[in-house]
């Protein structure tokens, strides 16, 4: 992780500097992402008709571009128009003629997911297009999770630093930490753990220095259960999710009793509280904000409430730096 040297007034000042203007685009970004989706629902999502026809576009494009050589086909009979005929496509399928002409024509006939999966192979769609394929088809893409190794892209790394001295990380959706900034290491040594281990609910409930950190170790515990919660309802089909909920009954006995209470909860509504031994009290609000370009990740931050806090995360991150010097 980088390393900032803070020396004086004139350092920490623009320290503040920096971090209001990393702060400052985070509030920017969400806002446009807001006002977007506002738009797109007020009046311009398809109707239905009009998501068939795409769709049937789309499916036509596709094979048109494909060869039978390309997927292992024998060539017969004469071909007018480029790319696979449609009942190249439908064996391939393993569906009837008929039904994909139906499909093609933008008939209103449903279409399962294990179908769309088996048409984004065939057609050899990337993962734009199939996620395009998903959305004419009004079906949602199967649950998939970012993997520990998944590679964070500079731009990301490079706002996590920018919300410095806020501790913020980015995580996949079994809450695997995968980066974090500079102040993330002074709550968590993230960088001192295994890959494996790496993960936010294995970190509170089997580190014990969590527990000597957080006055409401308990509130907080309970608090991430509820919220894991419903993630793990999208992805408890996947093994790791499952290999992860059996560790951690295995490894707490607070977790153990408490997953078996069933609390479910979309957000987190209280402030968490800190007794940090170089930083001391704070209180600081929890941001989670779901990265567009990457739906796999999100961005978890935490965030002073006032403008006090905020002046005591300033001076406290500066001594405490300063201090390991």
């Amino acid at each position: 992780m980088p390393h900032y040297e803070l020396q004086g007034v004139v350092s920490l000042r623009e320290r503040q500097a920096h971090y209001t203007h990393g702060l400052d685009m985070l509030t920017r970004s969400i806002t446009i992402l807001v006002v977007r989706t506002t738009r797109e629902k007020k009046g311009q999502e398809m109707s239905n008709t009009e998501r068939r026809d795409a769709l049937a576009d789309f499916l036509r494009t596709r094979r048109a571009r494909l060869s039978p050589e390309e997927l292992g086909l024998p060539l017969w009979g004469r071909r007018r128009t480029p790319g696979l005929r449609r009942e190249e496509v439908a064996a391939l399928a393993g569906i009837g003629i008929t039904w994909y002409t139906w499909l093609e024509q933008g008939r209103p006939i449903t279409v399962s997911v294990e179908l769309l999966e088996r048409l984004s192979q065939i057609l050899r769609l990337n993962a734009d297009e199939r996620l395009h394929l998903f959305t004419l088809a009004g079906q949602s893409l199967p649950a998939q999770v970012a993997q520990p190794d998944f590679y964070v892209r500079p731009v990301l790394q490079s706002l996590l630093e920018a919300l410095d001295p806020c501790p913020a990380h980015i995580r996949n959706s079994r809450w695997d930490v995968l980066a974090w900034n500079s102040a993330e290491s002074m709550v968590t040594d993230w960088e001192g753990q295994p890959v494996a281990e790496r993960n936010a609910l294995l970190n509170h409930f089997c580190n014990p220095r969590m527990r000597q950190i957080l006055p409401k170790w308990k509130e907080d515990g309970k608090m991430m259960i509820a919220l894991f919660r419903l993630e793990y309802a999208r992805y408890a089909h996947i093994a790791a999710f499952q290999e992860l909920v059996e560790q951690l009954q295995g490894s707490s006995k607070e977790f153990r009793q408490w997953w078996s209470e069933h609390e479910v909860q979309s957000q987190r509504l209280e402030p968490m509280e800190f007794e940090h031994p170089e930083l001391g009290q704070m209180v600081l609000d929890r941001l989670t904000v779901i990265v567009q370009q990457e739906p796999l990740l999100v961005m978890r931050a935490l965030l002073p409430p006032s403008a006090a806090d905020k002046g005591h995360m300033f001076t406290a991150m500066a001594a405490a730096r300063s201090a390991s010097d």
